[in-house]
This record gives structure tokens, C-alpha cells and sequence, in this order.
């Protein structure tokens, strides 16, 4: 997994749950998504939203993101995600 797939994937968590972004990158890619509804200012997001899988999964992304330098990741590089929050286009990696 890149680091942009990562990122990407972290911010799926979010935008599943109508938070907006800041960055139009972001924005404009899950404003591409058919199921995407933007209703949360970012500054309004609520994290308490989240589930025990989907904080999880937060967590081990951001920990693989910071094991990421230069799109090369450091390690094994292997990302262990809870398949439940997994919706096509990301799937875990075992």
C-alpha cells in the first residue's frame, strides 16, 4: 500500500461518516464517489462517531503512514486491517 492509497483509505473512515475536507484533493475525490455525502464541516466532525474497528483502523494507518518514507515503507510494510470497514476499491492486506 502508498502512502497516498493509505491516506486515502484513512480518510475513507471519515468521509463514511459525512465529514468534509480542508484539502480539494480529498474533496474532490470522495465527491466523485457515488455513495458520499458531505454534510460535516471538518472543524464540526465528532470522532466519537467512530467504532471500536474503525478507531482500530485509524490507528494502523496513521502508524503505517508514519512507517512510510519516501512512498517506501520501512519494515514489512504489511498493514493488518479489520475487514469489516473494508469497502471496494481498499481491501485489508494480509
Amino acid at each position: 500500500m502508498t502512502y497516498q492509497e493509505a491516506r486515502l483509505a484513512l480518510n475513507e473512515i471519515y468521509a463514511r461518516h459525512g465529514r468534509k475536507f480542508k484539502d480539494k484533493i480529498l474533496q474532490d475525490y470522495f465527491d466523485g464517489k457515488s455513495w458520499y455525502y458531505g454534510i460535516v464541516e471538518p472543524d464540526q466532525f465528532d470522532e466519537g462517531v467512530f467504532n471500536d474497528k474503525e478507531r482500530d483502523n485509524i490507528e494502523t494507518i496513521r502508524e503505517y503512514m508514519e512507517s512510510v518514507k519516501d512512498g517506501v515503507p520501512t519494515g514489512s510494510g504489511a498493514v493488518k486491517l479489520q475487514p469489516e470497514w473494508c469497502i471496494q476499491p481498499f481491501r485489508s492486506i494480509s
